[in-house]
């Protein structure tokens, strides 16, 4: 009886530490490679003429919550003049962790835009420009 509800709690404390997973990255791969994987339908496509900045930071974080905490890592892809009329730059703030022997995952993603002069908000917000 005792390994049976060993095993249960090891099987329900496992899956709360998962549950929050929005992407799992490829066995070997490193924090950008699966931050790369996990936007790829999400970025943008780049422009011909090489016009556009992209700014990269990768960043470890320390552990903030009670819950177990394996490498947390930040990263932070900005993509700036942007083929749009109404957002200027994009930001995508992901924070990976990998826990023991694990791939990489993703575990919280937040967007952010710059608008256009005259479009919205002239500092990075979660708000959409208009």
């Amino acid at each position: 009886m005792k390994n049976f509800l060993f095993g249960i709690m090891v099987f329900f404390c496992g899956f709360s530490t998962y549950a929050d997973t929005l992407y799992w990255g490829a066995s070997g791969q490193k924090p950008l490679e699966v931050a790369i994987d996990f936007l790829r339908n999400e970025l943008p496509e780049g422009d011909s003429e090489g016009l556009q900045k992209v700014v990269l930071e990768q960043t470890n974080l320390s552990c903030l919550e009670s819950k177990p905490c394996y490498k947390p890592m930040q990263i932070v892809l900005e993509v700036h003049d942007l083929a749009d009329d109404s957002v200027k730059a994009i930001r995508y703030r992901l924070v990976l962790e990998q826990q023991q022997s694990q791939p990489w995952q993703v575990i919280s993603k937040e967007e952010q835009f710059l608008c256009r002069a005259g479009r919205g908000q002239a500092d990075f917000s979660n708000k959409q420009c208009l």
